[in-house]
């Protein structure tokens, strides 16, 4: 299908149709074209733009419709929320990009979510220059593991954080502490079109559905990943088994032998984050 469309998108121009290069779709034909880049390297780039990332915005849209289940009082605040947006439109129309600006509390809702489970456990940073933590070092050049745990629940920057609370998202958060997304200048490049597909989703069903937990009690699993060392030291770790009710500040587990520090990395498991995942897939086919 890919094939076809970006083969004709390059019939077009080639014919004299430019189309908007403010379009990434366009300026990447006109590379092809160009001879820049390949057809094969086109492609690959649009099945990463629109395929990418879809298990974990479909993990947090399964969050977030998990804890506005179990707390009502959100559920209502937020459907309060689509409701006004609703009585501004004309049955039957779409949804506006000023509309999504106005979904505030949905956002700290979904954000709230993320912090509670977020998409990613982490990812790797370099060390530009050597690191002393507790009494050990990090050498400069070293790959660090940094865990999105290990301040999401840490009470300095977040009071209370086993708590659900997504007002405590009305004021700033520190930089660098609350990072579902990553940060910096390598910060998820498709974090906005994330945050776009979760709440044009949460619009969507909380105006039509209602829906509850079939199992209200089910536990999440949280299962340390494996965890990277280089490739001529030998492997030090702990393995942490974290629990709904006992759950500890992973920027406190630090393992650390022959001078190696790390950190575990704990993405969780979750049902229903397939059933959504099934979902979105089946929309994006429908509106193609």
């Amino acid at each position: 299908m890919l094939i076809k469309v970006v083969r004709e998108k390059r019939k077009e121009m080639e014919s004299g149709l430019v189309g908007d290069e403010r379009m990434l779709f366009t300026r990447f034909v006109s590379g092809m074209i160009r001879g820049e880049i390949s057809e094969e390297e086109v492609i690959d780039n649009v099945v990463l733009l629109v395929f990418a990332a879809h298990d974990t915005t479909s993990f947090a849209i399964a969050m977030t419709f998990k804890m506005l289940a179990e707390h009502p009082d959100c559920h209502s605040l937020l459907l309060q929320e689509h409701d006004d947006i609703m009585s501004r439109r004309r049955p039957g129309e779409n949804l506006t990009l000023e509309d999504t600006k106005k979904m505030k509390y949905t956002w700290q809702v979904a954000r709230e979510s993320m912090r509670l489970f977020p998409p990613i456990f982490g990812s790797f940073r370099k060390a530009i220059a050597d690191i002393e933590y507790e009494g050990f070092t990090i050498p400069k050049g070293w790959k660090i593991l940094w865990t999105t745990y290990g301040t999401h629940y840490n009470e300095e920057y977040f009071k209370d954080p086993l708590t659900f609370n997504p007002r405590r998202f009305e004021e700033p958060i520190p930089p660098y502490a609350y990072l579902p997304f990553g940060g910096g200048p390598r910060i998820c490049a498709g974090n906005q079109l994330a945050k776009l597909n979760i709440l044009i989703f949460i619009h969507y069903v909380v105006t039509r559905y209602n829906w509850s937990l079939l199992c209200p009690d089910e536990q999440i699993t949280m299962d340390p990943s494996p965890i990277p060392f280089p490739w001529n030291a030998h492997q030090s770790f702990s393995q942490v088994i974290l629990e709904d009710n006992n759950l500890r500040d992973l920027s406190r587990i630090i393992p650390s032998k022959l001078g190696f520090t790390f950190y575990i990395c704990c993405p969780i498991q979750y049902s229903i984050f397939h059933s959504i995942m099934r979902l979105i897939l089946c929309w994006i086919s429908h509106l193609q």
